[in-house]
């Protein structure tokens, strides 16, 4: 029988692959990152700059924030500048079922992303789920939401605390994907004539919106907190 573990008494790194978040390399043969977050409003463009060079100051690495919807590509626009400043990762999770039906090139779908990271340089990353779903099994169906594959899938290769992020979507099958990855969940109510099956936390009529729910909802640093949200229900 093989031992738990080579040494009950010094530390042994386990081996890890190396991912990247912006320029920071993470696992691998990298130190241990130090990991935080700003939490100013980003509408408060001198508040999140004087955060984040506070947070540099005392040696953190990493800031970072999950906040996903491709159909919100154009409000991520509008507010990318204070997104990217307050140190936040973006992440896209998105279904592609025509792909996997073979309604749809992947090509097609692949010069939609590269033009979405284009339009939004502070996108760090898309996650793509191909299933099909109508009942035709797949790989990938851990993937597809509502399953949170997706979001689990991009935590581990960009080193990201679910307990702290949050996913923002304007379906039900978003909401219920971040519930079942432990996210907190923040509705953009277009109007759709779909009704939702889980509870967000938080509604919105847009993403500029659902970005100052998320700040606003954590804490400062010192025990200081910015004002409760007051949302939509």
């Amino acid at each position: 029988m093989s031992p738990y573990c080579a040494s009950r008494f010094q530390t042994i790194r386990r081996h890890t692959h190396e991912v990247r978040v912006g320029s920071v390399g993470v696992g691998g043969t990298h130190p241990v990152r130090i990991q935080s977050m700003t939490t100013s409003d980003t509408q408060d463009i001198a508040a999140t700059v004087q955060q984040s060079i506070a947070l540099a100051e005392v040696g953190c690495e990493i800031v970072r924030i999950t906040a996903p919807n491709v159909a919100a590509a154009r409000c991520l626009r509008d507010i990318r500048a204070q997104l990217a400043a307050a140190g936040y990762v973006l992440v896209v999770a998105t279904n592609q079922p025509d792909v996997g039906r073979g309604d749809q090139a992947q090509s097609v779908v692949e010069a939609m992303h590269a033009r979405l990271r284009e339009l939004v340089p502070a996108l760090t990353h898309i996650e793509v789920c191909y299933a099909p779903g109508q009942g035709v099994a797949h790989a990938e169906d851990y993937r597809r939401k509502p399953a949170p594959g997706m979001i689990t899938d991009a935590a581990s290769n960009l080193g990201l605390d679910l307990a702290r992020s949050w996913m923002v979507g304007d379906r039900w099958r978003d909401l219920d994907c971040g519930q079942r990855a432990g996210l907190r969940t923040v509705f953009i109510d277009f109007g759709y004539d779909e009704a939702l099956r889980a509870a967000p936390d938080f509604t919105v009529k847009d993403f500029t919106a659902a970005a100052a729910v998320i700040l606003r909802s954590t804490p400062l640093p010192e025990s200081k907190s910015l004002p409760a949200p007051n949302p939509e229900t």
